[in-house]
């Protein structure tokens, strides 16, 4: 057999090791996995479903999956949440939240919707286990 040799273009860059800085470093930890959990439930669906329904800068679908995952990794309060935890992770690229919308009262507010929306289908997440 023939093998053809491919041409490889290599292309160097000079890097000055003094002046690279790391920005946003963030913990991708459980907080990926239980993202996947949540999809793979279909908890995201059900949410969009259940609590999307009103207007807001982010959907509360997004937030309540924050929330869950943050009380399956780390539980805290929603200020802890939104001064520590939170900004330590890489949910608001996963979860396409911009910068700057989580705030504790966000918080509250979508856990009391969420939790509402949890009594009436936690029929649903029993199925799907």
């Amino acid at each position: 057999m023939w093998r053809r040799r491919r041409t490889i273009r290599r292309q160097v860059a000079r890097v000055l090791v003094n002046r690279v800085r790391l920005e946003r470093a963030r913990q991708f930890d459980a907080r990926y996995p239980g993202l996947q959990l949540w999809k793979q439930l279909e908890l995201d669906r059900f949410f969009e479903q259940a609590v999307d329904d009103d207007p807001a800068d982010v959907p509360w679908s997004r937030v309540a999956a924050l929330l869950a995952i943050n009380r399956l990794c780390a539980p805290g309060s929603e200020l802890a949440v939104e001064e520590r935890w939170y900004p330590s992770t890489a949910l608001d690229d996963l979860l396409a939240i911009e910068e700057g919308k989580i705030n504790d009262t966000r918080l509250f507010c979508a856990w009391r919707s969420a939790s509402t929306a949890r009594r009436a289908g936690s029929g649903c997440l029993i199925a799907a286990l």
